[in-house]
């Protein structure tokens, strides 16, 4: 804190450094810390300006940012945002204002923009009064004392630091009430010792709390290192995201350091980036060769990769329904890698291409099991079915009409009670009867409801005509387990008392999470990887012209166009020639017998329209007018499902085709 003291002292009087040289005093003199790596991080990512010197500048940088954003929400026509962000101006004028005037401003209660450096409010040294001033010198006159100063207020420090005349530096004593107590000076004061013993009982903790303190430490660390690999890639949202997510570990650390205890269970989870995949188990040659054919094999790959983009999607779904986007995303990225691999596969399924090539891993995932179209405080209950009842001596099973009285023992007040439908003539009546419970989780009554009591059920059978029912046996549930999972399903044995009648029940209770702890589950699946596909060049056939590799046409021939013709060779030199050192020699002479093949098919186009005349070139012109139809279809398609970059692709075949039927005429 003394340390911090002396670097606001040096801020905000700048000439107090040269000033105690000149007098040749021995005071400590410190630079302000150099601006750590994780604030330029931070600053880059929210271009955010330098970190400012004193607190009038802070609080014009804010005024500017959010100036700045209201006047963007304006042109948005987002007037909410806009009216927010004016208020928040609002708040900074004020705050302006008052520091100008030596009034108090409470910095906690300003807003921060992101990214941002905080405002510097340490407490503010006076400014030293010239030689020349009689009155300061007699102030001074006693180098060997310690230097006196009145603590001034927080309304004093811009006056302080935007003065460096004595005549300021006495109008901000004579506005100080507590002018006439003197304090060491921190500048002159020695480094003290109760704060280095402070520090030694800060270390001296358990070595628990130390490794508790290391791990929030490098989780928020790995949260700044995505943040950044956000930004470079373009996400700006996802990089705020990130960078909210490692701010969130300040007070967890905080707190860590200072030996309070902190709810590990609130950590965000790891993230899984491309370099560290989820764990997985390499599965043995055996299971990675499916017998059968080409046909055969290929069927049963698109077949596990259809069951693993489910496996995605409601992995993807659920946890956007418990609030975890980071798990969301990496199932939606992993998903979209599946989807693009499904379409490879069908692909080559189509075009004759041979088996890709491919492995299975034992994937373990961790899920944090939740009922997440229940509420917090629904409990249900859901009556299955009766396993064997025993029935009562003089019935047969076609005489045993059965149905269940249930009751939840909360509010302890007045319990919730209710029955079900009557099933005739069955041993093993099937129930599958649902009802809700509301609960209070907030409630001490409900904890106890939980560790002492039971949800009670009661099978009753009818006697017959004028006849009241009886009771066949009575099942309770024990709502313990609910503590530590979320959906307690078993069947429970009839009694009579403490005496078992013979039959059972089968009961199933859900609730939205445990009541105590989450419930965190690892779900190992036998996971499918796509390593690479290989391609092959079809035979062209006799008075066909061939295929193109990036033909999207339906048309069986590929594309008529001459100027998508042209694109898609040149696409193709571009791609032989950024890869030519890495592809193998057999790839290489596949891309270049294909861009051969376009410029053969060019070529033939050419003397087919030179030799044809104006009937070839009118079937010319339908042709390309249906392909223009064609792209616009497909890129629609494309984008509704998502893949953008080849929806690109198609609009910018369909501008080429548009441009050379245009030209035709």
């Amino acid at each position: 804190f003394e340390d911090a003291v002396k670097r606001s002292d040096i801020l905000t009087n700048p000439g107090k450094t040269a000033e105690s040289l000149q007098r040749g005093t021995e005071e400590e003199v410190h630079a302000p810390p150099a601006p750590s790596e994780e604030g330029k991080k931070e600053r880059q990512i929210f271009d955010a300006p330098e970190p400012p010197k004193n607190a009038m500048e802070a609080l014009n940088q804010r005024l500017i940012k959010y100036r700045n954003a209201e006047q963007q929400a304006k042109d948005e026509n987002n007037s909410s945002k806009a009216r927010r962000m004016g208020r928040i101006v609002k708040q900074y004028e004020e705050a302006i204002r008052d520091f100008k005037a030596g009034k108090a401003v409470d910095f906690e209660e300003l807003p921060t923009p992101p990214g941002f450096a905080p405002i510097p409010t340490g407490p503010q040294t006076q400014p030293p009064a010239p030689a020349a001033s009689s009155s300061s010198d007699s102030s001074l006159s006693a180098p060997k004392q310690p230097a006196q100063r009145s603590p001034q207020p927080q309304r004093s420090a811009g006056a302080v630091a935007g003065s460096g005349a004595a005549g300021a530096a006495a109008g901000q004593q004579q506005r100080s009430p507590n002018v006439g107590q003197p304090q060491p000076s921190p500048a002159k004061r020695p480094l003290p010792a109760p704060d280095t013993g402070q520090k030694v009982l800060k270390r001296g903790g358990s070595v628990r709390a130390d490794q508790q303190t290391q791990f929030l430490r490098e989780r928020m660390q790995e949260y700044k290192n995505a943040a950044i690999a956000a930004k470079k890639n373009n996400d700006i949202a996802l990089a705020k995201q990130y960078l909210r997510m490692a701010k969130g570990f300040e007070p967890m650390i905080e707190a860590s350091e200072s030996g309070l205890p902190v709810d590990l269970t609130q950590v965000p989870p790891p993230l899984d980036t491309e370099d560290d995949n989820p764990s997985f188990v390499m599965v043995s040659r055996e299971d990675c060769e499916l017998t059968g054919d080409r046909q055969e094999v290929l069927q049963k790959l698109q077949q596990d990769l259809i069951a693993q983009i489910r496996t995605c999607t409601a992995n993807s779904s659920h946890f956007s329904k418990l609030g975890d986007i980071v798990s969301a995303n990496k199932f939606q990225k992993m998903e979209s890698g599946l989807q693009k691999d499904l379409e490879a596969l069908k692909n080559a399924l189509a075009h004759n291409d041979p088996v890709p090539k491919f492995h299975y891993e034992n994937r373990t995932f961790s899920m944090v099991q939740c009922n997440t179209d229940l509420g917090d405080n629904d409990l249900e209950m859901t009556m299955v079915r009766g396993v064997q009842y025993n029935p009562p001596s003089g019935f047969t099973e076609k005489d045993l009409d059965t149905y269940i009285k249930y009751e939840f023992p909360f509010p302890t007040e007045e319990v919730q009670t209710g029955q079900s439908e009557t099933v005739k003539g069955s041993l093993n009546p099937e129930y599958q009867e649902s009802v809700k419970f509301t609960m209070n989780r907030k409630s001490r009554a409900l904890a106890r409801v939980i560790e002492r009591k039971t949800i009670k059920l009661e099978i009753f059978y009818k006697r017959g005509f004028l006849k009241s029912d009886k009771l066949l046996g009575t099942v309770n549930v024990k709502l313990v387990p609910l503590d530590t999972q979320c959906t307690v399903h078993d069947s429970y044995d009839l009694t009579d008392g403490r005496k078992t009648v013979g039959g059972k029940l089968e009961v199933k209770i859900r609730i939205r999470d445990p009541f105590k702890n989450k419930q965190v589950e690892e779900v190992k699946e036998k996971w499918l990887v796509i390593d690479q596909f290989i391609k092959t060049l079809d035979k062209p056939s006799k008075g066909k012209a061939p295929q193109s590799q990036a033909s999207s046409s339906k048309n069986s021939e590929g594309t008529t166009c001459m100027e998508v013709l042209k694109y898609e060779k040149q696409q193709l030199d571009k791609q032989v020639a950024s890869l030519r050192e890495s592809l193998s020699a057999t790839q290489l002479a596949a891309l270049t017998g294909k861009s051969k093949l376009l410029q053969q098919k060019l070529d033939m186009q050419a003397a087919k329209l030179k030799e044809g005349g104006v009937p070839a070139w009118k079937d010319y012109v339908k042709l390309v007018d249906a392909e223009i139809s064609s792209y616009e279809e497909e890129a629609r398609q494309y984008a509704k499902n998502g893949d953008m970059q080849k929806a690109q692709l198609m609009l910018t075949k369909k501008k080429l085709a548009d441009k050379e039927w245009q030209s035709t005429f």
